[in-house]
């Protein structure tokens, strides 16, 4: 099988650094437990302008380079890359693929056939739908923890395994998409 597998919140434990970050720089006690919208425009109370703006410090930032691997990422994907192809695909911005790519081969060494930066993530018009390089990649199944682009692959006929989180807690899920409670149940759906 060939699989699709997002990086920040699947295989990045990004969402408790970003918190982190976002509270040091503009003085406020967010919990670094995480948003309970995805959309950072409704947790910030700003523009998606200014929300790409401070992601893109975050980026930049030394406690970017401090991300941990999330909870048996490692032990999973170790699993996962013995017995299919596997496909990184990040909402991530071309303008940081070589830091994403050295945090790869430090946490994941090997496991990735491809990795593919959507540039969602940014002002630039040059964006990709993870649905579309799923088409390109002939992915079978995709791995996110962020509904919006889980919905996407899903319409579009991808079978989604969703990561769960506080964010993405919406009831009636299309039927393509899955609701997994980490690494250790990922066995049970493949």
């Amino acid at each position: 099988m060939r699989i699709g597998v997002d990086m920040d919140g699947v295989l990045a434990n990004f969402t408790p650094k970003l918190v982190k970050f976002h509270n040091f720089v503009y003085r406020l006690n967010h919990p670094t437990s995480g948003y309970t919208v995805y959309d950072l425009t409704k947790a910030w109370n700003c523009s998606q302008t200014e929300v790409v703006k401070r992601i893109h410090d975050f980026y930049r930032s030394d406690l970017f380079k401090t991300i941990k691997p999330v909870k048996d990422a490692k032990k999973g994907m170790h699993y996962l890359s013995k017995k299919h192809d596997l496909v990184l695909i990040t909402s991530r911005p071309y303008f940081i693929e070589q830091l994403s790519i050295t945090w790869l081969d430090n946490n994941f060494p090997g496991h990735f056939k491809k990795i593919v930066h959507t540039n969602q993530v940014t002002q630039s018009h040059e964006k990709k739908k993870k649905s579309e390089v799923c088409k390109e990649e002939k992915i079978d199944l995709m791995i996110d923890d962020a509904l919006e682009f889980a919905v996407d692959c899903a319409t579009a006929g991808i079978k989604v395994l969703l990561f769960d989180a506080i964010w993405n807690q919406e009831k009636n899920l299309h039927q393509n998409i899955t609701r997994i409670f980490g690494w250790k149940n990922i066995r049970q759906h493949l």
